[in-house]
């Protein structure tokens, strides 16, 4: 979801181009005693495709620069210690502080499943050195889901161009990034982490 202050709108059409995906754009707006109006845009993603590049994380983290959130995640080595691959995933602090909203309720859910099946959450991730096999990507859209056990988070990126244009758009670009699967009880300490930061992310620009 995003915010921003506008005028009158005019929508127009988007196609797909090759190797993209739109989705429709629905708006609310609200007046002002200003003459200005705060649209509040969603995205449908019953058609998006799931993400085809994927990933099996066993550890995580998330670290916090001020700037930008990096979401962390690493496979452990079968023989031996340390990594053998890491994948961050750089977020921005408005579309993180979106994402920790649609979790009102999951969260709350997750933790009771925790508790009702005396789940430990995970340690999280103490990174001293990046291994050879360190991979960087960025996202503004998350998705989470867990079954069990078992638990996924799909990343999506919405380019700057498409959101600055939002207003007119019916549709609007959205690229699969990365489907990461992972443990459940990781999850839950990643959202943890991910709620102590929230605080200290800046104000969102509306």
């Amino acid at each position: 979801m995003s915010k921003m202050h506008q005028g009158r709108t005019v929508a127009t059409t988007v196609k797909d181009r090759p190797g993209e995906t739109t989705v429709p754009v629905y708006r609310q707006l609200t007046p002002y005693s200003d003459g200005s109006t705060q649209a509040v845009y969603e995205l449908k993603f019953d058609d998006v495709p799931i993400p085809d590049r994927r990933y099996v994380a066993d550890v995580g983290s998330v670290l916090f620069d001020g700037t930008t959130a990096h979401l962390l995640f690493g496979q452990k080595r079968v023989v031996g210690v340390g990594l053998r691959s890491l994948v961050t995933v750089a977020v921005s602090p408005d579309p993180l502080r979106r994402f920790m909203d649609t979790c009102d309720k999951f969260v709350p859910d997750l933790n009771a499943f925790l508790t009702c099946f005396a789940m430990e959450k995970a340690p999280l991730l103490e990174i001293l050195e990046e291994p050879a096999q360190t991979v960087a990507v960025a996202a503004n859209i998350i998705m989470a889901a867990r079954a069990g056990r078992e638990a996924t988070l799909d990343f999506y990126l919405t380019s700057a161009a498409s959101l600055y244009d939002l207003g007119r758009r019916e549709r609007v670009a959205v690229d699969p990034i990365l489907r990461v699967d992972l443990p459940t009880v990781l999850l839950a300490a990643l959202l943890d982490r991910i709620a102590k930061i929230r605080d200290k992310l800046p104000p969102e620009i509306k």
